[in-house]
């Protein structure tokens, strides 16, 4: 009669517990508190240290650009005010400080430790190191990022809730620019 009880017992409370899961997985996801900003904190020339050594080849003749240029670097100050953990991208885009389509060339993160970017936690913040082209003149950076989906736990939460909803997993790239610099 006591195992019968306990097994009852065990069975509603393994029933609430995925019930209020399916729950929170059918609400959608709260937005940022504060949207994510890239502050510019200075310059300074050439890099302390080697520039991360998973770069993709295509860089090459950028790279050899930016040194004959004097190999500029602007330090940028990042905070992930996000609730989630984020992932930002080794590949930025410098564009016109005006609202144009297309980036006027494109650019790297120095300081990233791997291939995939520097990983920041909620709360966290990071020094951001990006090559520039001082005779490119005033513009924007555009620095690509996305919550953590690289690693298994929150990728499946993720596509557990495509699932109780019915549709695919939002996984997609979000964009944080810094202010006008003028290198």
């Amino acid at each position: 009669m006591k195992h019968r009880q306990l097994t009852i017992i065990g069975a509603l409370a393994l029933m609430t517990i995925v019930g209020l899961v399916a729950a929170g997985l059918r609400h959608p996801r709260p937005a940022a508190q504060v949207p994510l900003q890239a502050r510019l904190l200075g310059f300074t020339n050439g890099v302390q240290g080697a520039v991360c050594s998973s770069l993709w080849t295509n860089y090459a003749a950028f790279i050899r650009e930016w040194y004959a240029s004097g190999a500029s670097v602007a330090v940028f100050g990042i905070t992930n005010w996000q609730r989630r953990p984020i992932i930002l991208y080794p590949c930025i885009a410098f564009f016109d400080n005006t609202n144009a389509a297309r980036s006027r060339y494109e650019t790297l993160l120095l300081n990233a430790p791997t291939a995939h970017g520097i990983f920041l936690r909620p709360g966290q913040w990071a020094l951001a190191r990006v090559a520039i082209l001082p005779r490119a003149g005033p513009g924007r950076a555009r620095f690509g990022y996305m919550p953590d989906y690289y690693h298994f736990l929150p990728r499946t939460i993720e596509q557990a809730r495509g699932f109780v909803t019915r549709k695919p997993a939002d996984f997609h790239n979000e964009w944080l620019y810094s202010d006008v610099i003028a290198p």
